[in-house]
């Protein structure tokens, strides 16, 4: 098997073709702590599958709010714009994650599913690390495995060696990827971070979240806890993240405490029932 080249990866990626314009814009408003409140709402009720994505989570059980919701206007007047930032980020990208078994043993909906968790961990860890971050930690988050769905729609064959290999013991996800490929699902996702214009340092966290050492970026820090302690969980594909070790290390990077990862295993069942309202 040749080497796949990154930049090769990311001309041929059906992707960005597939991620709609308002999706890309609600990302950057999201992430943009001086973001027209107008605009964003503009650009979430012009998508009615949006909307009913959203409203669905907001009058779900997990809230349990005193009254049903029927505007996202409402919403936000209840929840805050925070978390219907959140609510429509995930709305936005949950498109991308839709369809049949990728390779075996890989099916988008559970991608989909393990990157929510993932993103409701890091936002939560964001939080306790007090980064200036915690929005764009969820964000990165829900996107720190979409080079999974370049990988596989491009490189099918080497991606089930690849699944076949760490489940057999081989070694780590990442690791057998650069051994067959000579590519990460990580890089390529940073790529595309990139390609789609969101913040450098939100590209670099994606693109390190395996190798949070290496980057030295906090970001990727705290991806790669969440991402451990979502694998703890189970919830959904989560083979990535299956071996990794929580070292004194990253923690420190990431700016957390072992009773920190802790605290988010115990609120792990809480985050899981707000993401089934989101699948």
């Amino acid at each position: 098997m040749g080497i796949a080249q990154l930049d090769t990866i990311l001309r041929g990626t059906k992707l960005s073709a597939s991620l709609p314009e308002p999706t890309t814009r609600i990302a950057q408003l999201a992430n943009d702590p001086n973001c027209n409140t107008l605009e964003l709402l503009r650009l979430i009720t012009s998508d009615p599958v949006l909307v009913s994505r959203i409203l669905k989570a907001v009058n779900s059980t997990y809230y349990s709010l005193p009254q049903k919701i029927g505007s996202v206007e409402r919403a936000i007047a209840f929840l805050g714009l925070k978390a219907i930032k959140n609510l429509a980020l995930a709305g936005g990208f949950q498109g991308m994650f839709s369809g049949p078994e990728l390779v075996p043993g890989i099916r988008p909906i559970d991608l989909w599913q393990h990157s929510l968790t993932v993103g409701a961990a890091a936002r939560d860890l964001a939080r306790m690390a007090k980064s200036a971050y915690v929005e764009e930690a969820f964000t990165a988050g829900i996107l720190h495995d979409i080079g999974m769905l370049s990988l596989c729609q491009q490189l099918a064959d080497p991606m089930r060696q690849v699944v076949q290999m760490t489940k057999a013991g081989v070694g780590l996800f990442s690791a057998i990827e650069l051994r067959v490929m000579g590519v990460t699902h990580s890089q390529v996702g940073g790529g595309l971070a990139r390609q789609w214009k969101f913040p450098e340092f939100l590209a670099e966290g994606i693109a390190g979240h395996h190798e949070p050492e290496s980057s030295g970026q906090p970001l990727a820090a705290i991806l790669f806890v969440a991402d451990s302690l979502a694998s703890e969980s189970d919830s959904g594909f989560s083979l990535t993240a299956a071996g990794q070790k929580i070292t004194p290390e990253i923690l420190q990077l990431a700016g957390l405490t072992e009773a920190n990862c802790d605290e988010l295993r115990v609120e792990m069942p809480n985050l899981l029932q707000l993401i089934s309202h989101l699948m």
